[in-house]
Formats: C-alpha cells, sequence, structure tokens
C-alpha cells in the first residue's frame, strides 16, 4: 500500500528538516560561510539554495548532496546515516504528533 499524498509530503518535509539542520551543523563546526561552502562547491548551487536546504525549505539532489558533504570534508554515507539515524529517532519520538498532523491534512 502506497502512502498518500499528506503523509508523504509531511514525512519529507520532517526529513528535509533534519538533513538541512545536519548540513548546518557541520558547516558551522568547521566555520564555514554559506559563501565559503557555495565557492568550495564551485557555485553548484547559490548561497540562498544552501540556506534553503538548511532551513527544511527544499530537497536536495544527490549531486549536491555529495558536493557539500565532500566541502565540508565528510564522507556522503556518514552524513547520510546521521540524518537517517536522527529521522528515525525523531518518527519514533513524534509518531502521535506526525499521524496527526497527517490526519488533519485529510
Amino acid at each position: 500500500m502506497g502512502k498518500s499524498g499528506d503523509e508523504k509530503a509531511i514525512l519529507d518535509y520532517d526529513f528535509n528538516m533534519i538533513a538541512g539542520k545536519v548540513l548546518k551543523e557541520k558547516r558551522v563546526a568547521i566555520g564555514l560561510s554559506l559563501d565559503g561552502l557555495s565557492d568550495k562547491i564551485q557555485n553548484l548551487v547559490s548561497k540562498q539554495a544552501i540556506s534553503r536546504y538548511e532551513k527544511g525549505e527544499a530537497r536536495i539532489k544527490n549531486n549536491v548532496f555529495i558536493a557539500i558533504c565532500y566541502a565540508l570534508n565528510c564522507k556522503p554515507v556518514d552524513v547520510y546515516t546521521e540524518i537517517s539515524k536522527r529521522y528515525f529517532d525523531f518518527l519514533d519520538n513524534n509518531m502521535e504528533s506526525i499521524l496527526k498532523r497527517i490526519e488533519d491534512k485529510k
């Protein structure tokens, strides 16, 4: 059975928020500005786009995710593993409120 559009949108939003938070933490930890990160990925995307990723406002494409990870001196698989762990922890700890948000959208 597939997910409804509302359920998918809510789960995607939560995943994007967590992914953005992890990427921002890694960027800030090495003292890199948004401009600096954009430069390090050879302006593959703008600093405004990176900011939207970090805020969870936009879904990051795989090629951009990989470039950002390497620019942050991280292996993409390690970053994705951290994002996934936080995401599933978030789901486990917030299932009632997530289900309510899905139900409220119907």
